[in-house]
């Protein structure tokens, strides 16, 4: 995503869209607004849950079922499932959020391009 300038900094586009979303909306909208942040709202909070979910267990053996109560939880469940039952690491995961990919949907469109062997899977969690 490009850069902007607002007032005398440069900021990136992408943290612009996902920090108005918030403020517009509220901690994470109830989901019904269109707005282009909130496509990157769901990426990135999803994303952050679902690992904090996925850190828990493994250091902690317990499932905090982070997230639960917003509106993209569905999201965090796949990502969480993804790297639960092994089919994506973290890192494999995280090597897919480029700058191109500003919604769940390219995020998955990312995995299956970039782990094509394991398409069948990636599909059944996403």
């Amino acid at each position: 995503m490009p850069d902007v300038t607002i007032g005398t900094k440069r900021k990136n586009l992408y943290t612009c869209r996902y920090i108005n979303y918030i403020v517009t909306h509220g901690c994470y909208g109830d989901g019904t607004a269109e707005t282009k942040g909130k496509d990157i709202c769901e990426l990135g909070e999803s994303w952050a849950y679902a690992f904090e979910r996925y850190s828990s267990c493994l250091k902690f053996g317990i499932d905090n079922k982070s997230g639960r109560s917003y509106w993209f939880n569905s999201t965090i469940d796949n990502l969480f499932d993804l790297m639960f039952n092994k089919v994506l690491t973290p890192k494999e995961i995280y090597d897919c959020l480029d700058k191109e990919v500003k919604s769940m949907s390219d995020l998955k469109e990312k995995m299956l391009e970039n782990y094509e062997s394991r398409s069948s899977l990636i599909e059944k969690y996403m």
